[in-house]
C-alpha cells in the first residue's frame, strides 16, 4: 500500500469517529497537522508522515503525558480490486 493511501485510509477512519463522537460546542482543530477526534473530552491527534506515525492526546486543551504509555497500529495489505 502507498503511504498516501495509508494516510488518506486513516483520515477517512478518524474523521468518521469525529463526525460520530459527541459534540460539545466546540470544533476539535488540528495542531500538528494532522486528523483529529474527541472522545470523553480527550482528542486525539494522529499524523501520519512517510517515515512514521504519531499520536498527540489533549485533555480539554492540555497536553496528555503519555510517559509508559504504548500503541500499537495494526496496518493491512489491500488487494487492488481492478483487473
Amino acid at each position: 500500500m502507498k503511504i498516501s493511501q495509508l494516510i488518506l485510509a486513516l483520515a477517512v477512519s478518524i474523521s468518521s469517529t469525529a463526525i460520530a463522537a459527541d459534540n460539545h460546542g466546540h470544533d476539535a482543530k488540528p495542531m500538528h497537522g494532522g486528523a483529529v477526534a474527541e472522545a470523553k473530552d480527550v482528542e486525539y491527534e494522529f499524523v501520519a508522515t512517510a517515515d512514521k506515525l504519531q499520536l498527540y492526546m489533549r485533555d480539554h486543551g492540555k497536553s496528555v503525558a503519555v510517559a509508559g504509555m504504548t500503541a500499537k497500529a495494526l496496518l493491512h495489505k489491500c488487494r487492488s480490486q481492478l483487473r
